[in-house]
Protein backbone atom coordinates (compact mmCIF):
# COMPACT_ATOMS: atom_id res chain seq x y z
CA UNK A 1 0.00 0.00 0.00
CA UNK A 2 1.65 3.30 -1.08
CA UNK A 3 2.21 5.97 1.53
CA UNK A 4 -0.21 8.90 1.19
CA UNK A 5 0.90 12.50 1.61
CA UNK A 6 -1.96 12.96 4.07
CA UNK A 7 -1.70 11.62 7.63
CA UNK A 8 -3.09 8.07 7.67
CA UNK A 9 -5.63 6.66 10.10
CA UNK A 10 -6.23 2.91 9.97
CA UNK A 11 -9.55 1.67 11.37
CA UNK A 12 -9.35 -1.99 12.37
CA UNK A 13 -12.73 -3.72 12.76
CA UNK A 14 -12.48 -7.38 11.82
CA UNK A 15 -15.05 -8.48 14.40
CA UNK A 16 -18.12 -7.23 12.53
CA UNK A 17 -20.38 -10.08 11.47
CA UNK A 18 -24.04 -9.07 11.77
CA UNK A 19 -26.48 -6.75 13.52
CA UNK A 20 -25.79 -3.18 14.55
CA UNK A 21 -24.65 -2.47 18.10
CA UNK A 22 -23.87 0.84 19.77
CA UNK A 23 -20.19 0.14 19.18
CA UNK A 24 -20.84 -0.52 15.48
CA UNK A 25 -22.69 2.78 15.25
CA UNK A 26 -19.83 4.57 16.98
CA UNK A 27 -17.32 3.16 14.46
CA UNK A 28 -19.58 4.11 11.54
CA UNK A 29 -20.15 7.68 12.76
CA UNK A 30 -16.44 8.09 13.51
CA UNK A 31 -15.37 7.04 10.02
CA UNK A 32 -18.11 9.17 8.44
CA UNK A 33 -16.81 12.20 10.36
CA UNK A 34 -13.17 11.45 9.62
CA UNK A 35 -13.75 11.34 5.84
CA UNK A 36 -14.33 15.11 5.89
CA UNK A 37 -10.98 15.71 7.60
CA UNK A 38 -7.53 16.17 5.98
CA UNK A 39 -6.52 12.55 6.64
CA UNK A 40 -6.47 9.32 4.65
CA UNK A 41 -8.77 6.73 6.25
CA UNK A 42 -8.19 3.04 5.62
CA UNK A 43 -10.98 0.85 6.98
CA UNK A 44 -9.79 -2.75 7.39
CA UNK A 45 -12.87 -4.86 7.93
CA UNK A 46 -15.05 -7.69 6.62
CA UNK A 47 -16.86 -7.82 3.31
CA UNK A 48 -20.19 -7.82 5.11
CA UNK A 49 -19.28 -4.72 7.10
CA UNK A 50 -18.38 -2.86 3.89
CA UNK A 51 -21.74 -3.85 2.39
CA UNK A 52 -23.59 -2.49 5.45
CA UNK A 53 -21.65 0.78 5.26
CA UNK A 54 -22.58 1.14 1.61
CA UNK A 55 -26.24 0.52 2.46
CA UNK A 56 -25.96 3.33 5.00
CA UNK A 57 -24.39 5.69 2.48
CA UNK A 58 -20.65 5.40 3.19
CA UNK A 59 -18.72 4.27 0.10
CA UNK A 60 -15.09 4.33 -0.94
CA UNK A 61 -14.23 7.91 -1.81
CA UNK A 62 -11.51 10.50 -1.59
CA UNK A 63 -10.17 10.13 1.93
CA UNK A 64 -11.61 6.65 2.54
CA UNK A 65 -10.38 3.26 1.34
CA UNK A 66 -11.86 -0.12 2.27
CA UNK A 67 -9.60 -3.12 2.66
CA UNK A 68 -11.67 -6.23 3.30
CA UNK A 69 -11.33 -9.89 4.14
CA UNK A 70 -14.01 -12.56 3.64
CA UNK A 71 -16.48 -13.14 6.48
CA UNK A 72 -15.72 -16.89 6.52
CA UNK A 73 -19.01 -17.39 8.30
CA UNK A 74 -22.32 -18.61 6.90
CA UNK A 75 -23.87 -19.06 10.35
CA UNK A 76 -22.45 -16.19 12.45
CA UNK A 77 -22.93 -17.73 15.87
CA UNK A 78 -21.07 -19.84 18.40
CA UNK A 79 -18.14 -21.98 17.34
CA UNK A 80 -18.57 -21.11 13.66
CA UNK A 81 -17.91 -17.46 14.45
CA UNK A 82 -14.93 -18.37 16.64
CA UNK A 83 -13.39 -20.31 13.73
CA UNK A 84 -14.17 -17.44 11.37
CA UNK A 85 -12.20 -15.05 13.57
CA UNK A 86 -9.07 -17.18 13.19
CA UNK A 87 -9.54 -17.35 9.42
CA UNK A 88 -9.93 -13.56 9.28
CA UNK A 89 -6.68 -13.16 11.24
CA UNK A 90 -4.90 -15.45 8.77
CA UNK A 91 -6.34 -13.51 5.82
CA UNK A 92 -5.47 -10.05 7.11
CA UNK A 93 -1.89 -10.79 8.20
CA UNK A 94 -0.34 -10.57 4.69
CA UNK A 95 -2.34 -7.39 4.04
CA UNK A 96 -0.97 -5.73 7.16
CA UNK A 97 2.56 -7.00 6.56
CA UNK A 98 2.50 -5.46 3.08
CA UNK A 99 1.76 -1.96 4.43
CA UNK A 100 4.67 0.44 4.58
CA UNK A 101 4.00 1.49 8.18
CA UNK A 102 5.16 4.90 9.40
CA UNK A 103 5.58 5.96 13.01
CA UNK A 104 3.09 8.78 12.55
CA UNK A 105 0.39 6.36 11.32
CA UNK A 106 -2.61 6.15 13.64
CA UNK A 107 -4.30 2.78 14.18
CA UNK A 108 -7.68 2.61 15.94
CA UNK A 109 -8.87 -0.80 17.11
CA UNK A 110 -12.61 -0.18 17.28
CA UNK A 111 -13.22 -3.01 19.71
CA UNK A 112 -11.06 -5.23 21.85
CA UNK A 113 -11.89 -8.67 20.40
CA UNK A 114 -8.87 -10.85 19.67
CA UNK A 115 -9.66 -10.75 15.95
CA UNK A 116 -8.50 -7.10 16.15
CA UNK A 117 -5.83 -7.17 18.86
CA UNK A 118 -3.77 -10.03 17.42
CA UNK A 119 -3.45 -8.46 13.93
CA UNK A 120 -2.92 -5.16 15.75
CA UNK A 121 0.46 -6.44 16.89
CA UNK A 122 1.85 -5.78 13.39
CA UNK A 123 1.39 -1.97 13.47
CA UNK A 124 2.25 -2.00 17.18
CA UNK A 125 5.68 -3.51 16.45
CA UNK A 126 6.14 -0.97 13.64
CA UNK A 127 5.85 1.80 16.24
CA UNK A 128 2.51 3.20 15.08
CA UNK A 129 0.31 5.24 17.39
CA UNK A 130 -2.26 2.79 18.76
CA UNK A 131 -5.72 3.55 20.15
CA UNK A 132 -8.13 1.02 21.66
CA UNK A 133 -11.88 1.67 21.89
CA UNK A 134 -13.37 -0.04 24.98
CA UNK A 135 -17.15 0.07 24.67
CA UNK A 136 -17.95 -2.17 27.60
CA UNK A 137 -15.96 -3.75 30.42
CA UNK A 138 -16.77 -7.39 31.00
CA UNK A 139 -18.25 -8.36 34.36
CA UNK A 140 -17.03 -11.01 36.76
CA UNK A 141 -16.47 -14.35 35.03
CA UNK A 142 -18.87 -16.24 37.32
CA UNK A 143 -21.50 -13.52 37.59
CA UNK A 144 -21.74 -12.56 33.95
CA UNK A 145 -23.96 -9.88 32.46
CA UNK A 146 -27.04 -11.03 34.35
CA UNK A 147 -25.38 -11.44 37.73
CA UNK A 148 -22.88 -8.61 38.14
CA UNK A 149 -25.37 -6.18 39.70
CA UNK A 150 -28.04 -8.67 40.73
CA UNK A 151 -25.42 -10.44 42.88
CA UNK A 152 -26.08 -13.88 41.46
CA UNK A 153 -23.57 -16.39 40.15
CA UNK A 154 -23.77 -18.38 36.92
CA UNK A 155 -21.78 -20.95 35.02
CA UNK A 156 -20.28 -18.89 32.19
CA UNK A 157 -21.31 -19.85 28.67
CA UNK A 158 -18.69 -20.15 25.89
CA UNK A 159 -19.61 -16.81 24.27
CA UNK A 160 -19.08 -14.94 27.52
CA UNK A 161 -15.81 -16.74 28.25
CA UNK A 162 -14.63 -15.66 24.79
CA UNK A 163 -15.52 -12.04 25.56
CA UNK A 164 -13.92 -12.13 29.01
CA UNK A 165 -10.71 -13.65 27.69
CA UNK A 166 -10.60 -11.21 24.75
CA UNK A 167 -10.48 -8.26 27.12
CA UNK A 168 -7.67 -9.82 29.16
CA UNK A 169 -5.72 -10.57 25.99
CA UNK A 170 -6.24 -6.98 24.84
CA UNK A 171 -4.89 -5.71 28.16
CA UNK A 172 -1.82 -7.93 27.73
CA UNK A 173 -1.16 -6.88 24.11
CA UNK A 174 -1.64 -3.14 24.60
CA UNK A 175 1.42 -1.00 24.07
CA UNK A 176 2.40 1.45 26.85
CA UNK A 177 2.69 4.10 24.12
CA UNK A 178 -0.95 3.62 23.16
CA UNK A 179 -4.15 4.97 24.62
CA UNK A 180 -7.53 3.45 25.40
CA UNK A 181 -10.76 5.34 24.76
CA UNK A 182 -14.05 4.77 26.54
CA UNK A 183 -17.19 6.67 27.55
CA UNK A 184 -19.03 5.99 30.79
CA UNK A 185 -17.54 7.95 33.75
CA UNK A 186 -18.22 4.84 35.83
CA UNK A 187 -15.35 3.22 33.92
CA UNK A 188 -12.86 5.69 35.37
CA UNK A 189 -12.75 3.33 38.35
CA UNK A 190 -12.33 0.19 36.24
CA UNK A 191 -10.14 0.95 33.21
CA UNK A 192 -6.90 1.54 35.17
CA UNK A 193 -7.38 -1.83 36.88
CA UNK A 194 -8.16 -3.92 33.81
CA UNK A 195 -6.07 -1.99 31.25
CA UNK A 196 -3.13 -0.63 33.29
CA UNK A 197 -0.52 -0.52 30.51
CA UNK A 198 -1.53 2.71 28.85
CA UNK A 199 -3.41 5.91 29.70
CA UNK A 200 -7.07 6.38 28.80
CA UNK A 201 -9.53 9.13 27.90
CA UNK A 202 -13.29 9.22 28.34
CA UNK A 203 -15.64 10.74 25.76
CA UNK A 204 -18.81 11.93 27.46
CA UNK A 205 -21.61 12.53 26.59
CA UNK A 206 -21.55 9.50 24.31
CA UNK A 207 -24.04 8.13 21.76
CA UNK A 208 -26.75 9.98 19.88
CA UNK A 209 -29.53 9.82 17.31
CA UNK A 210 -29.15 10.47 13.60
CA UNK A 211 -30.30 14.07 12.98
CA UNK A 212 -32.68 12.78 10.30
CA UNK A 213 -34.73 11.08 12.98
CA UNK A 214 -34.72 13.77 15.66
CA UNK A 215 -37.84 15.81 16.31
CA UNK A 216 -38.43 19.39 17.40
CA UNK A 217 -40.47 18.42 20.46
CA UNK A 218 -41.75 15.35 22.34
CA UNK A 219 -44.84 13.62 20.94
CA UNK A 220 -48.34 14.71 21.99
CA UNK A 221 -50.32 11.62 20.92
CA UNK A 222 -49.61 8.01 21.89
CA UNK A 223 -50.48 4.43 20.98
CA UNK A 224 -48.75 2.72 23.91
CA UNK A 225 -48.33 3.34 27.61
CA UNK A 226 -44.79 1.92 27.68
CA UNK A 227 -42.11 0.70 25.34
CA UNK A 228 -39.11 -1.60 25.67
CA UNK A 229 -36.32 -1.93 23.09
CA UNK A 230 -33.39 -4.32 22.86
CA UNK A 231 -31.99 -7.73 22.05
CA UNK A 232 -33.96 -10.63 23.47
CA UNK A 233 -31.24 -11.61 25.93
CA UNK A 234 -31.19 -12.24 29.70
CA UNK A 235 -28.73 -9.33 30.10
CA UNK A 236 -31.44 -6.91 28.93
CA UNK A 237 -33.94 -7.89 31.65
CA UNK A 238 -36.66 -8.61 29.12
CA UNK A 239 -38.58 -10.90 31.46
CA UNK A 240 -38.50 -8.20 34.11
CA UNK A 241 -40.36 -5.95 31.66
CA UNK A 242 -42.95 -8.65 31.05
CA UNK A 243 -43.40 -9.22 34.80
CA UNK A 244 -43.75 -5.44 35.26
CA UNK A 245 -46.67 -5.41 32.82
CA UNK A 246 -48.27 -8.29 34.75
CA UNK A 247 -48.07 -6.20 37.95
CA UNK A 248 -49.46 -3.10 36.25
CA UNK A 249 -52.34 -4.99 34.68
CA UNK A 250 -53.78 -5.64 38.14
CA UNK A 251 -54.44 -1.91 38.51
CA UNK A 252 -54.64 -0.90 34.87
CA UNK A 253 -56.19 -3.77 32.87
CA UNK A 254 -55.73 -1.95 29.54
CA UNK A 255 -51.98 -1.34 30.01
CA UNK A 256 -50.12 -1.55 26.68
CA UNK A 257 -46.39 -2.24 26.23
CA UNK A 258 -44.71 -2.15 22.82
CA UNK A 259 -41.87 -4.66 22.69
CA UNK A 260 -39.25 -3.81 20.04
CA UNK A 261 -36.51 -6.30 19.27
CA UNK A 262 -35.72 -9.87 18.43
CA UNK A 263 -33.50 -12.75 19.43
CA UNK A 264 -32.77 -16.36 18.71
CA UNK A 265 -35.63 -18.57 17.59
CA UNK A 266 -35.56 -20.30 20.97
CA UNK A 267 -35.61 -17.02 22.92
CA UNK A 268 -38.46 -15.58 20.88
CA UNK A 269 -40.46 -18.76 21.51
CA UNK A 270 -39.80 -18.45 25.26
CA UNK A 271 -40.92 -14.82 25.22
CA UNK A 272 -44.19 -15.66 23.48
CA UNK A 273 -44.83 -18.52 25.91
CA UNK A 274 -44.19 -16.23 28.89
CA UNK A 275 -46.62 -13.64 27.54
CA UNK A 276 -49.29 -16.29 26.99
CA UNK A 277 -48.69 -17.86 30.41
CA UNK A 278 -49.28 -14.49 32.14
CA UNK A 279 -52.30 -13.77 29.89
CA UNK A 280 -50.74 -10.63 28.47
CA UNK A 281 -51.33 -11.18 24.75
CA UNK A 282 -53.67 -8.15 24.65
CA UNK A 283 -51.27 -6.02 26.68
CA UNK A 284 -47.88 -6.68 25.05
CA UNK A 285 -47.52 -5.87 21.37
CA UNK A 286 -44.57 -7.57 19.69
CA UNK A 287 -43.27 -5.20 17.01
CA UNK A 288 -40.17 -7.21 16.11
CA UNK A 289 -36.83 -5.67 15.21
CA UNK A 290 -37.18 -2.09 13.93
CA UNK A 291 -34.49 0.21 12.57
CA UNK A 292 -33.93 3.88 11.82
CA UNK A 293 -37.12 5.88 11.26
CA UNK A 294 -39.48 3.00 12.10
CA UNK A 295 -37.74 2.44 15.43
CA UNK A 296 -37.87 6.08 16.48
CA UNK A 297 -41.47 6.52 15.39
CA UNK A 298 -42.42 3.51 17.53
CA UNK A 299 -40.54 4.96 20.51
CA UNK A 300 -42.30 8.31 20.16
CA UNK A 301 -45.70 6.62 20.24
CA UNK A 302 -45.14 5.54 23.88
CA UNK A 303 -45.51 7.58 27.06
CA UNK A 304 -42.82 5.92 29.19
CA UNK A 305 -39.70 3.86 28.52
CA UNK A 306 -39.00 0.78 30.68
CA UNK A 307 -35.25 0.29 31.17
CA UNK A 308 -34.72 -3.16 32.68
CA UNK A 309 -31.14 -4.00 31.66
CA UNK A 310 -29.01 -5.83 34.20
CA UNK A 311 -25.75 -4.76 32.52
CA UNK A 312 -24.77 -2.16 29.93
CA UNK A 313 -21.76 -0.29 28.64
CA UNK A 314 -23.18 3.19 28.17
CA UNK A 315 -26.78 2.27 27.31
CA UNK A 316 -27.40 3.73 23.87
CA UNK A 317 -31.07 2.85 24.02
CA UNK A 318 -31.47 5.14 27.04
CA UNK A 319 -30.09 8.01 24.95
CA UNK A 320 -32.47 7.13 22.12
CA UNK A 321 -35.49 7.07 24.44
CA UNK A 322 -34.54 10.35 26.13
CA UNK A 323 -33.94 12.02 22.76
CA UNK A 324 -37.46 11.06 21.70
CA UNK A 325 -38.77 12.74 24.88
CA UNK A 326 -39.65 9.60 26.82
CA UNK A 327 -39.36 9.67 30.61
CA UNK A 328 -37.44 6.56 31.64
CA UNK A 329 -38.04 4.28 34.60
CA UNK A 330 -34.79 2.38 35.10
CA UNK A 331 -32.88 0.22 37.54
CA UNK A 332 -30.47 2.15 39.74
CA UNK A 333 -27.27 0.51 38.46
CA UNK A 334 -23.74 2.01 38.31
CA UNK A 335 -23.80 2.19 34.50
CA UNK A 336 -26.86 4.49 34.76
CA UNK A 337 -25.14 7.10 36.92
CA UNK A 338 -24.60 9.25 33.81
CA UNK A 339 -28.37 9.69 33.43
CA UNK A 340 -30.31 11.93 35.82
CA UNK A 341 -32.68 14.28 33.97
CA UNK A 342 -35.90 12.66 32.84
CA UNK A 343 -35.12 9.40 34.65
CA UNK A 344 -36.71 7.72 37.67
CA UNK A 345 -34.54 5.01 39.22
CA UNK A 346 -35.69 2.03 41.28
CA UNK A 347 -33.69 -0.71 43.04
CA UNK A 348 -32.22 -3.40 40.80
CA UNK A 349 -34.72 -6.18 40.00
CA UNK A 350 -37.48 -4.55 42.06
CA UNK A 351 -40.16 -5.27 39.50
CA UNK A 352 -42.90 -4.18 41.91
CA UNK A 353 -41.35 -0.71 42.33
CA UNK A 354 -40.74 -0.52 38.58
CA UNK A 355 -44.47 -1.07 38.07
CA UNK A 356 -45.46 1.40 40.81
CA UNK A 357 -43.26 4.18 39.47
CA UNK A 358 -44.50 3.63 35.92
CA UNK A 359 -48.15 3.65 36.97
CA UNK A 360 -47.57 6.83 38.97
CA UNK A 361 -46.22 8.55 35.87
CA UNK A 362 -49.04 7.28 33.69
CA UNK A 363 -51.55 8.59 36.23
CA UNK A 364 -49.98 12.04 36.55
CA UNK A 365 -49.82 13.69 33.14
CA UNK A 366 -48.36 16.94 34.51
CA UNK A 367 -45.44 15.08 36.10
CA UNK A 368 -44.98 12.89 33.03
CA UNK A 369 -44.88 15.94 30.74
CA UNK A 370 -42.31 17.65 32.98
CA UNK A 371 -40.06 14.60 32.89
CA UNK A 372 -40.64 14.28 29.15
CA UNK A 373 -39.36 17.82 28.57
CA UNK A 374 -36.32 17.17 30.79
CA UNK A 375 -35.65 13.88 28.97
CA UNK A 376 -35.89 15.55 25.56
CA UNK A 377 -33.38 18.24 26.53
CA UNK A 378 -30.96 15.74 28.11
CA UNK A 379 -31.13 13.30 25.21
CA UNK A 380 -30.48 15.96 22.61
CA UNK A 381 -27.21 16.87 24.32
CA UNK A 382 -25.88 13.54 23.08
CA UNK A 383 -24.63 13.54 19.48
CA UNK A 384 -22.50 11.11 17.51
CA UNK A 385 -20.82 14.09 15.89
CA UNK A 386 -19.43 15.12 19.28
CA UNK A 387 -18.16 11.58 19.92
CA UNK A 388 -16.47 11.46 16.50
CA UNK A 389 -15.02 14.94 16.96
CA UNK A 390 -13.48 14.01 20.30
CA UNK A 391 -12.15 10.73 18.89
CA UNK A 392 -10.52 12.69 16.07
CA UNK A 393 -8.89 15.11 18.52
CA UNK A 394 -7.53 12.24 20.59
CA UNK A 395 -6.23 10.37 17.52
CA UNK A 396 -4.56 13.47 16.09
CA UNK A 397 -3.07 14.68 19.36
CA UNK A 398 0.71 14.66 19.50
CA UNK A 399 0.79 12.96 22.91
CA UNK A 400 -1.29 9.92 21.77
Amino acid sequence: MPHSEKPRIFHLDLAYTKGWSGGDNCTFETIKYFTDKPVENIHITTERCRAVYEEKGIREQDGLTFTTVPDFCEKPDGFELFKAYFRRIRAVRPILKNIDWKKDDVVILHNEFFVNTIPGLIPTKAGCRMFYWIHMISPDLFKGFSGQFTHTRHIPDPAFIHYWLSQRLCAFLMTPNGKSISHNPYYAELIPKLFPKCPYELIYPYSGVDPRFRSSAPAATFDYDCVWLGRFHAQKGLFDAIDTVAFMKKRKPDIRLALIGSGSEEMEKTVREKIEELELTENIILLGALFDREKYEALRRAKVYLMTSHFEGYCNVMVEALTMGLPVVAYDAPFHRVFTAGVIKVPMQDVHQLAESTLELLGNEKRRAELSAAAFEAGNRHTWEYVAEQTYKIARSTDG
